[in-house]
């Protein structure tokens, strides 16, 4: 989940070419709608990457806690620039398995992803 086209588009096709099927959305709401509307057709999630602050809409905090309500064994991945945050600096106590810094890189990507779920699963709403 990322309120930027193209930060979202980006991170999209490469969790794709790393072999994740990837449903992206804007915001955190629209992100809860598709997560629920997917689980329910019968389709799980192992990771979720979100970005933190989305301006106008729910940020990956508030998203973190509903995703973890819905499914408390989701991997989620906390997403931002703003380095100097705490929920950045101390993301494993705000409920995130793992943190990626824009800009990221390919090989950051990668490894934070590896760590978390398996190629051909499903990425929840990035």
């Amino acid at each position: 989940m990322d309120d930027e086209d193209i930060v979202r588009m980006v991170l999209s096709r490469v969790l794709e070419k790393l072999g994740f099927a990837v449903d992206a959305t804007r915001n955190g709401q629209e992100a809860l709608e598709v997560y629920t509307r997917t689980v329910a057709s019968g389709v799980s999630y192992e990771a979720a990457v979100v970005d933190l602050t989305v301006i106008g809409g729910m940020g990956g905090v508030e998203l973190a806690r509903e995703l973890h309500h819905r499914n408390p064994s989701l991997r989620i991945v906390v997403s931002s620039g703003h380095t100097d945050s705490d929920a950045m600096a101390n993301y494993r106590e705000q409920g995130f398995a793992d943190v990626i810094r824009k800009p990221y890189t390919i090989d950051e990507v990668k490894k934070v992803m590896a760590s978390l779920a398996a190629p051909g699963s499903r990425v929840s709403p990035a």
